[in-house]
């Protein structure tokens, strides 16, 4: 499977802990999609951090908890779509919003609700200048609004 280009197994009945090394050889990968399905575990975004095709990430309703910050990585990535709607995102960590987003310059959808966030808003994510949509519903973001630049 080393020239899969997309990989889409959402809407299934699939459970259990997703391995980091299924991901060491897919380095053409540009689409994935494991969403409501029943995948649980810890999964690390750093297992994503060689795949430079990645374009779209769909993690949403599964079990599992989604870790972005451990350990700190610069992805060579830059995502079009990413969706951790209802993942249990950095439970560890504060429940923090992702801070590799801030170094994603092409991102056109984001979607972060249900995760119980928590902390400000940080003004990088309110004035990316590619984002058309930014759902971050059902959190416990507090604090002001950023003011525009």
């Amino acid at each position: 499977m080393t020239f899969l280009v997309s990989l889409d197994l959402s809407f299934n009945h699939f459970e259990g802990t997703i391995s980091a090394s299924i991901f060491s050889n897919l380095t053409l990968l540009e689409t994935l999609r494991l969403s409501n399905n029943r995948f649980d575990g810890l999964l690390l975004f750093a297992s994503f951090a060689n795949l430079s095709n990645l374009e779209v990430i769909d993690l949403t309703n599964n079990e599992f908890e989604v870790d972005t910050e451990t350990p700190s990585w610069v992805p060579s990535f830059q995502l079009v779509s990413l969706d951790l709607r209802n993942t249990r995102l950095n439970q560890n960590y504060g429940h923090v919003i992702p801070t590799f987003i801030s170094k994603q310059h092409k991102l056109k959808t984001l979607s972060l609700s249900y995760n119980a966030l928590q902390g400000s808003l940080p003004s990088w994510l309110l004035y990316n200048s590619t984002l058309l949509m930014l759902s971050l519903r059902s959190n416990r973001l507090y604090g002001e609004i950023p003011a525009s630049s």
